[in-house]
């Protein structure tokens, strides 16, 4: 499968004219709150890929999130790896 998947971005890179290519990034920055204002939650997230043309975008990013835990001295946090297609 991922043989196919990078076979077919291979193929359609190189059908593509270089000057046509822009590299684009996304930056985010999101917090929130649940139950309380006390139990507050930040997170960081960033997306690089290129914009093929006008209508379509392939990305990878990673998102960071952090949260408070049940105990008041510890936090969580959850770190995920994604692809974007736009």
């Amino acid at each position: 499968m991922k043989k196919a998947i990078i076979s077919f971005l291979v193929a359609l890179l190189s059908t593509t004219t270089l000057s046509a290519i822009d590299y684009r990034g996304f930056f985010d920055l999101k917090g929130g709150s649940y139950t309380s204002v006390f139990n507050a939650t930040i997170g960081v997230s960033t997306t690089h890929g290129i914009q093929l043309n006008q209508n379509l975008y392939f990305g990878i990013g990673a998102n960071l999130s952090l949260y408070p835990s049940d105990n008041d001295f510890d936090t969580g946090s959850q770190l995920a790896i994604f692809g974007d297609i736009r």
